[in-house]
């Protein structure tokens, strides 16, 4: 949940800075003072969060709690107001609920809800031990696994499915410094008391930066163009880097000289059939208006490349492996791509419910969290 929310937070941009607050003897001193202040609320709190914490329905909580008492049980769950807590924390308009369903039913809970609220974004974590129940204990085996969960890799592809706005799957890999290796403290000693000794006891404190790197492989695609101005959105944070590579076929041609070749380059991609066919000209024409368009003060943070390979995945996480996480210190590095693209999906095949390069991504053991997003359906 922190590491979720310390990513929302990232969206809002640069903060803006705080109103002085007076004593309450004086506030009436400034005419103005009240304005000023909703003003500045306003400016803090860009990106609205609206958090479901999702309860399975069980025979035992069926007899303590009934579905009809979710809304007064929201306003006293611990786990939910601590996501408000953390939400202000980090100059975000929060909001939440709870949802006791069957965990069946997860996946249209949560899609029902974004139409709702007419949201611009369902944001679905990867839970940490890929299980769908609450777990006390999380052992570096279960953390380890986690990818290879059934039941959650049905539920985020229901969600992928159903859902009728974008969609964005975030998979944390030591964002914010969580999921960090600690040095093992322990020694085999002997001794005439069983009693754990607490003379060489370390106590291990985070002292992880705030900065963070993205790298996104721009396959093209719709899903791949909602990443890259995704990426350009989280970039407006003065914290945060960002390199955007386009990757194109080699054969794929760029210019106003492409018409010839780009007849022969429609590719009608089997994920929805209703899609009309995409031109690869319209992914080289964005992404260089992308780039024409870049704010002033965004050019010393982002960098934009571009790349024709024959093998565009591979070069992509070779790319991805030497220049993410190079700085240990830093909040953590990100691999931002889309779900779908035909250059991609045509050239490999895969059993995941995150796409085709998003799997390669995760397997090659890059130092790096992985966002996957989705367009609209």
């Amino acid at each position: 949940m922190p590491t979720l929310l310390a990513f929302v937070s990232l969206l809002g941009g640069k903060p803006s800075d705080t109103l002085e607050k007076k004593h309450p003897s004086r506030e009436k001193e400034s005419t103005d003072y009240d304005a000023l202040q909703m003003m500045s609320i306003n400016k803090q709190r860009p990106v609205n969060v609206h958090g479901v914490r999702l309860v399975e329905v069980t025979n035992r909580t069926s007899t303590v709690m009934k579905v009809s008492e979710a809304d007064e049980y929201s306003l006293s769950d611990p786990v939910l107001n601590a996501f408000k807590v953390l939400g202000q924390l980090y100059n975000l308009a929060v909001s939440g609920e709870v949802a006791v369903v069957p965990a069946v039913l997860y996946a249209d809970t949560l899609v029902t809800k974004a139409e709702e609220e007419s949201s611009d974004l369902l944001l679905l974590p990867w839970s940490e031990t890929g299980s769908m129940s609450e777990s006390q204990t999380v052992s570096t085996e279960s953390v380890r696994n986690k990818l290879a969960s059934d039941t959650y890799s049905d539920f985020i592809a229901r969600a992928l499915k159903t859902a009728q706005c974008p969609v964005a799957v975030f998979i944390n890999k030591g964002f914010t410094g969580s999921l960090k290796q600690k040095p093992s403290t322990m020694d085999r000693r002997m001794s005439t008391l069983s009693v754990r000794s607490q003379r060489d006891r370390v106590t291990t404190v985070t002292n992880t930066g705030r900065s963070h790197h993205i790298f996104l492989p721009f396959f093209g695609g719709a899903d791949g163009r909602l990443a890259v101005r995704l990426a350009l959105q989280v970039a407006e944070h003065p914290e945060v880097t960002a390199t955007i590579v386009h990757f194109r076929g080699r054969n794929d041609s760029i210019g106003s000289d492409a018409g010839s070749v780009v007849a022969e380059q429609i590719i009608v991609t089997p994920k929805k059939a209703q899609t009309p066919p995409i031109h690869h000209d319209d992914d080289a024409a964005f992404f260089a208006s992308v780039q024409r368009s870049l704010p002033v003060e965004l050019e010393t943070r982002v960098v934009f490349d571009g790349a024709a390979t024959a093998a565009p995945l591979s070069h992509a996480i070779a790319l991805a492996q030497e220049e993410l996480g190079q700085d240990p210190k830093n909040g953590g590095d990100l691999v931002l791509l889309g779900r779908h693209s035909t250059l991609v999906d045509n050239a490999a095949t895969g059993k995941g419910c995150l796409g085709v390069a998003t799997e390669m991504v995760l397997e090659s053991g890059i130092k790096a969290s992985v966002l996957v997003v989705q367009a609209r359906s």
